[in-house]
C-alpha cells in the first residue's frame, strides 16, 4: 500500500527525533551528574552550554589561562595509620574528602583529584578570566576556602576524638599563575 509508506517514513522520522532528544537529555544528565562531584552546579551548567568550546570536533581542547591551585594534605597521616583501626581510618579519610570537596565547590573551586592523603583543587577554571581583578578574586576565594577548610577540620577532629581517633593536621599550599587546562 503506497499510502502507508509516507506515514511509515513520517513515523520513523518522529521516532528518530524523539530518540535523539531522549539521548541528548540522558547524555546531559549523565555528564552533569559526573561533573557535580567535582564542579559547582553553576559551572557544570555553563560547561554544558559552552560544550562546543571544550569539545571542538568532538575532542577535548586545552587552553592556557590564569588560575589558583590549592593543595592540601594531611600532615603525618600515613605514619600512624598502621596502628589505627582500618575502619576508623577509612571513615576519617571519607569524612575529610567529602567535607573539603564540598567547601571547595562552595567557594567556586573545582576538585581536581585526590592523591593518597592529599587533594588538589583549582580556582578560576574552566573559563578564562578577562580581567586581572577576576584572577585576584579567584585567589581570594582560594584563601577563604583554605581558612574554612581549617575550621572544618577542627570540627572533624572533635568528632573523631569522641570516637577515639587521632587528630589530623592539614597543610595547605597555593599558587596563582598560568596553567594549561583541559
Amino acid at each position: 500500500n503506497l499510502s502507508a509508506t509516507p506515514a511509515a517514513l513520517l513515523l520513523g522520522h518522529a521516532i528518530t527525533l524523539s530518540d535523539g532528544t531522549l539521548w541528548a537529555r540522558w547524555r546531559r544528565r549523565f555528564i552533569q551528574k559526573r561533573f557535580s562531584r567535582h564542579v559547582p552546579s553553576d559551572i557544570a551548567e555553563a560547561i554544558w552550554r559552552h560544550r562546543d568550546q571544550f569539545l571542538p570536533g568532538g575532542r577535548l581542547a586545552s587552553q592556557t589561562l590564569s588560575a589558583t591551585l590549592l593543595f592540601a594534605e594531611m600532615r603525618g597521616f600515613t605514619l600512624p595509620s598502621d596502628s589505627r583501626n582500618s575502619g576508623m581510618l577509612m571513615e576519617q579519610v571519607r569524612d575529610y574528602r567529602e567535607t573539603m570537596a564540598r567547601l571547595i565547590m562552595d567557594h567556586g573551586g573545582m576538585m581536581e583529584g585526590y592523591f593518597g592523603d592529599a587533594l588538589k583543587a583549582t580556582f578560576g577554571v574552566p573559563f578564562a578570566r578577562k580581567h586581572a581583578d577576576h584572577v585576584g578574586q579567584d585567589a581570594s576565594q582560594a584563601v577563604t576556602c583554605a581558612l574554612a577548610m581549617g575550621e572544618a577540620l577542627q570540627v572533624l577532629n572533635r568528632r573523631w576524638e569522641d570516637r577515639g581517633a587521632l587528630d589530623i593536621v592539614m597543610r595547605v599550599g597555593m599558587a596563582t599563575g598560568s596553567v594549561t587546562a583541559v
